[in-house]
């Protein structure tokens, strides 16, 4: 299992060098990895703390980021 996200702290940012961020539908921050996948993590601004919500390579719902 890979856990390049432990220690994530902070609000999401915008990132660089081709990858992206998009929202799902549970209010997660999915990041694209590129080549049509996505690892999730959700941020909890309470606390300030991230949770990873899926596995690495996971398929990117295209439709949860068309939303405004």
């Amino acid at each position: 299992m890979n856990s390049w996200h432990t220690g994530l702290t902070g609000p999401p940012i915008q990132l660089g060098d081709g990858a992206g961020m998009a929202g799902d539908d549970f209010g997660n921050l999915v990041v694209l990895a590129g080549d049509g996948r996505s690892d999730s993590f959700k941020y909890v601004i309470e606390t300030g703390e991230w949770s990873r919500v899926s596995g690495m390579n996971a398929p990117v719902n295209a439709s949860a980021m068309t939303k405004g």
